[in-house]
């Protein structure tokens, strides 16, 4: 008998979960990372390569998970992610040597790295056209937010166990989600008659298109202001107000307060909000955050501008998602894997710009870069009506 189809919300919800318990894996690492240095007796350089070899591995896999479930299915490649995770996750915890350990923690990424394009291009495609944008702002709320869940489920762990029974715990629930994602997702079978050529070949073309190269240019910016943002507001907070790791915490916390903003616009929307203009409005808001961060006469400023900030990424986050779905339908597989390739390319490269910089010249030119963003969406992406959604290549 044919299975009864589970609602969209229900869909939705789980995939948010997974949302906060996968890319966490990549966050916990910022308290492992002394732990792991005790235990094998490393250098602290060498143990740093617990977050970089996930890191790696989790951006080089957004180039081949996203334009493979246009081949294999969306379903089969969440489910077979999952259980990767769950298994990398183990042999993590097992690992005896700082070597094994580090391949592990790699392969942890590379399986990790499955979900994010697989699932935003899903919510893109299931989502009827005037529930996209508030869908897609729900699950990118979820993927912002595992940043402090990772932290979070990190430093209170390692307070309660050992690190190798921390990675033994989380083995668990990726088990688990693999049944659910396996259960209650509609998937079809592999599309075998889909040459990976066919698949891949998308992604030269969208490099060089203008609205959708606009897009990718864009996305340098956001995920690496926010990991500059924090680093420089952390610095600023621990060397002028003395906060503890405890008291940095609470204030990651407090800022997650904005990522909540996105999916309350578009419930008080009575119409759909056009990708274009949430984006250039996120991009606005979150430069607008940065700008009151530079005022520090009180340390409550720069947290409350913090939340404007995170509220400005909550926007621009499933907006460039909604935009790729609407200049490139046809390939929104390949374009959102690559979109969130870049995404983490920026965080890289960002950080890097400031590093060296005084905490009000760092947040002058993480605004300029937001500001610069801005204008590369608004001159690049021309404002049009959004077409019907097209089957993605091959499916």
């Amino acid at each position: 008998m044919a299975r009864k189809p589970t609602a969209f919300g229900t869909q939705l919800a789980l995939l948010t979960g997974c949302a906060l318990v996968v890319p966490a894996q990549l966050y916990l690492a910022i308290p492992l990372i002394p732990h792991i240095r005790d235990s094998f007796g490393s250098s602290l350089a060498a143990a740093s390569w617990t977050s970089s070899a996930f890191a790696l591995a989790y951006a080089i896999g957004f180039l081949i998970f996203g334009p493979l479930s246009a081949r294999y299915g969306q379903r089969q490649v969440l489910v077979g992610g999952m259980v990767g995770l769950g298994v990398a996750t183990a042999g993590v915890s097992v690992s005896r040597e700082l070597a094994l350990f580090l391949i592990f923690r790699a392969a942890q990424g590379l399986a990790a790295a499955t979900f994010a394009p697989v699932a935003l291009v899903w919510v893109a495609e299931k989502a009827a056209g005037e529930r996209r944008g508030a869908a897609l702002s729900i699950l990118t709320t979820g993927l912002l937010g595992a940043g402090l869940a990772g932290q979070l489920y990190g430093t209170a762990a390692l307070n309660l166990m050992s690190w190798r029974w921390m990675f033994v715990i989380a083995v668990i629930p990726y088990l688990v989600l693999a049944v659910l994602l396996h259960t209650v997702l509609e998937g079809g079978g592999a599309k075998k008659s889909v040459s990976l050529s066919t698949v891949y070949r998308p992604i030269a073309r969208l490099v060089t298109q203008r609205s959708t190269a606009s897009v990718f240019m864009a996305a340098l910016a956001v995920f690496g202001s926010f990991v500059a943002m924090y680093a420089v507001l952390a610095d600023r907070l621990t060397s002028t107000e003395h906060l503890t790791s405890a008291g940095l915490l609470a204030v990651e916390g407090v800022g997650c307060l904005g990522l909540l903003a996105a999916p309350t616009l578009h419930w008080l929307a009575r119409t759909p909000i056009n990708p274009r203009t949430q984006t250039l409005l996120g991009f606005g808001v979150a430069a607008t955050g940065v700008l009151v961060e530079q005022i520090d006469t009180n340390w409550l400023v720069p947290v409350a501008g913090s939340v404007g900030y995170v509220a400005g990424i909550s926007f621009v986050v499933p907006g460039l998602v909604g935009l790729l779905a609407r200049h490139a339908p046809r390939e929104r597989a390949a374009a959102v894997g690559f979109n969130t390739f870049v995404l983490f390319v920026g965080a890289a490269i960002v950080p890097l710009l400031v590093d060296q910089l005084s905490y009000h010249s760092s947040m002058a030119i993480l605004a300029a870069t937001l500001l610069v963003a801005a204008g590369v969406i608004a001159t690049g992406v021309p404002r049009s009506v959004e077409p019907a959604l097209a089957p993605v290549a091959g499916r």
